[in-house]
């Protein structure tokens, strides 16, 4: 080859990867795991698909639990038709609930802002199967009396971390035909309507919208609230209840009974407001001292409302402030009273009673004085009661509670009444019936 010929170095297969052909090729080199990405999170949050995903495994962990195709997807929310699962104990007992909706607007923003965020959470219907297990582990002592249990000393730390939400609001909540059912204890409970119109809280703000719930037992209805905080607590508005409780054996009403009032949300957490019920019979009159209430009884009979096995006070009339200790110990200091055990007439003696006590009335008896001590729920004392009122002879200091009221309801000892009766009075107080 002749030396003056220079050597051709154009290479065409490298200069078409350098030239045209090479950024077709870089393109696709980068183009496709992006569009793969965006895929993988297309179908992430914008498809149904992981949630059935979970669903499906949820039911493959649980074969006797249904769960219908899931529509919607986890950045926005998603909708189920129905899901059925068993019940724990008794597998023959299908829990459903339907039409099952929770809405968000933007799960990845409102992770971002530290918003917590709902659109909407709803429930069509439910049938729910609830059990109330008696059994207890209290440990108890050589003589078969509860032991408290040991308080631990382990510090509860307070710090949540870097996850604090900033915002927790929910626009709607719309739960309907909710059935709940005890077959053991023959309960059924129908809840026809439970709506919020919608819940905002932040650091210093707490706005609440309507709230409405119907039921078999209980119509409930609350005013929308709105509280800033700051150096205080300022209100918008009064709060307005309005409760009415629907005769039902479940409960033991035999009557409606409807409960009224407003409350005023002040600075420094105090409140004040009225609180009216029993047919004008019990007001409660919350003063601007959050830590002081005015209670007005009159001429209230209990017995004409429930329909229960314990025994009832009858016309009861009380006028008393009610206040609270420093050490949460609740105090009543009457300015007078009276009620009826059977047909003694008993009467509250003014002031404030001595010791864990929060009233004491007496009898005053042709043949004897009968002193009813109301105890404090709060006594921590090492007294082992069974029930929150002690019943005393005068007369004879030996005599046992279960005989005066046999004798005040019955008019009768206590070993001659029937069983009927006399487990009303053990009842009463606290003890365990007698087997017939």
């Amino acid at each position: 080859m002749d030396r003056s010929e220079k050597p051709n170095t154009n290479n065409t297969g490298i200069g078409c990867i350098l030239g045209g052909c090479g950024t077709a090729g870089c393109a696709l080199l980068i183009g496709i795991p992006l569009l793969l990405i965006g895929g993988l999170v297309f179908l992430f949050f914008l498809t149904p698909i992981p949630i059935n995903f979970i669903a499906g495994l949820i039911e493959e962990d649980n074969p006797n639990v249904q769960i219908d195709t899931i529509s919607g997807n986890l950045l926005k929310g998603f909708s189920i038709p129905f899901v059925e699962f068993p019940d724990e104990k008794h597998p023959d007992r299908i829990n459903t609930l339907r039409d099952i909706n929770v809405l968000y607007p933007n799960l990845l923003k409102g992770l971002k802002s530290k918003e917590f965020d709902f659109e909407e959470i709803s429930v069509g219907s439910a049938t729910l199967y609830v059990t109330y297990d008696s059994t207890t582990t209290e440990d108890t002592d050589p003589e078969g009396k509860p032991v408290a249990p040991e308080e631990t000393s382990e510090p509860v730390s307070s710090d949540s971390g870097d996850q604090d939400w900033e915002l927790f609001r929910l626009r709607k909540v719309d739960i309907n035909n909710i059935e709940l059912i005890d077959p053991e204890k023959d309960f059924r409970f129908q809840l026809d309507e439970l709506t919020l119109d919608g819940l905002e809280i932040t650091q210093d703000h707490f706005q609440m919208g309507q709230l409405t719930l119907k039921s078999s037992a209980l119509d409930f209805s609350m005013s929308p609230l709105d509280i800033q905080s700051g150096s205080g607590l300022q209100t918008s508005s009064k709060l307005e209840i309005d409760a009415k409780i629907q005769p039902n054996k479940e409960l033991h009403v035999i009557q409606p009974i409807q409960l009224a009032g407003n409350i005023e949300f002040l600075e420094k957490g105090n409140v004040k407001g009225r609180i009216e019920g029993f047919d004008g019979k019990f007001v409660l009159h919350f003063t601007e001292n959050k830590k002081e209430a005015r209670l007005k009884v009159e001429d209230l009979t209990l017995a004409e409302y429930f329909e229960v096995e314990p025994l009832l006070p009858s016309k009861i009339n009380w006028d008393t402030t009610l206040t609270e200790t420093a050490e949460n110990v609740k105090i009543a200091d009457t300015e007078a009273g009276t009620f009826y055990l059977g047909d003694a007439l008993f009467t509250v003696q003014p002031g404030i009673p001595e010791g864990n006590q929060v009233a004491l009335a007496v009898h005053q008896g042709d043949e004897d004085t009968l002193t009813l001590a109301l105890h404090n729920k709060s006594d921590q004392s090492s007294e082992v009661r069974t029930s929150s009122f002690t019943l005393s002879s005068e007369k004879n200091p030996d005599r046992h509670q279960r005989d005066i009221l046999a004798v005040l309801y019955f008019d009768s000892q206590f070993e001659d009444l029937g069983i009927e009766e006399q487990n009303r009075i053990l009842v009463t107080l606290g003890q365990p019936k007698k087997v017939e």
